[in-house]
């Protein structure tokens, strides 16, 4: 199946996937055509998530590293931070999305894009609009929204875990006289800060898709050339 993408076509079962989606950062439609993209391919897209989630986390764990261990890394001592990071941030993410995407029914690949993006937005306040055919496929997005698994007790366990060892660790810091006490306390807040930021969030996308599907599936508005219900 071939559809337009914006300065080229796409087959999503062509080798030159690869430039298509090199390109896709010159549209105006990147959100709307890499959540197409990755619906229709989502083992492709999981691959590309895992080499670009290792290629930035490789710094970051090299980052780490320096501050575990000090500078000049002490090898191969410095490789157990710099690969867990890449692990963490390249092939656990993208596990994660194949299995969340293979469990929803993904979009046809050549929706249009323009609508789909108002039907993004209509799904984000959760209130429908005046097009019947772009709510129709808001409760789509929105049902896709609400089958996304939401690890939400594994998010909590994860966030508290860490917020628990930046507690200890700062604990012991203080009773040590440490004046890297301030560097671990900041890392509990930041532990902190993102369980609150995640569960907000995700309560309110799944309440917002919620109340946008049922006021659609309960939708009698009369439509054009259509007689009202007496």
């Amino acid at each position: 199946m071939i559809f337009q993408c914006g300065f080229s076509q796409y087959d999503p079962n062509a080798r030159d996937a690869e430039r298509w989606v090199g390109n896709v950062v010159t549209d105006r439609y990147v959100r709307e055509r890499m959540m197409l993209y990755a619906q229709n391919n989502p083992k492709r897209y999981a691959g590309w998530a895992a080499l670009i989630g290792t290629i930035f986390g490789l710094p970051l764990g090299t980052l780490l590293a320096v501050v575990l261990e000090g500078w000049p890394l002490p090898w191969p001592t410095a490789l157990l931070p710099i690969t867990g990071m890449g692990i963490a941030c390249g092939a656990c993410p993208a596990t994660v999305m194949f299995y969340s995407l293979r469990r929803i029914k993904p979009l046809p690949p050549d929706t249009d894009l323009a609508q789909l993006r108002t039907a993004l937005k209509l799904v984000g306040v959760g209130v429908p609009g005046a097009d019947p055919a772009t709510n129709a496929l808001a409760a789509r997005v929105a049902e896709q929204t609400l089958s996304y698994p939401q690890w939400t007790k594994t998010i909590t366990v994860g966030f508290l875990g860490l917020t628990g060892l930046g507690v200890f660790v700062t604990v012991q810091r203080i009773q040590d006289d440490n004046a890297e006490a301030l560097q671990s306390g900041a890392f509990t807040l930041y532990a902190v800060a993102g369980l609150v930021l995640t569960q907000v969030m995700a309560a309110r996308q799944n309440r917002n898709a919620t109340k946008l599907r049922d006021a659609v599936l309960h939708d009698n508005t009369p439509r054009p050339n259509e007689e009202p219900e007496r």
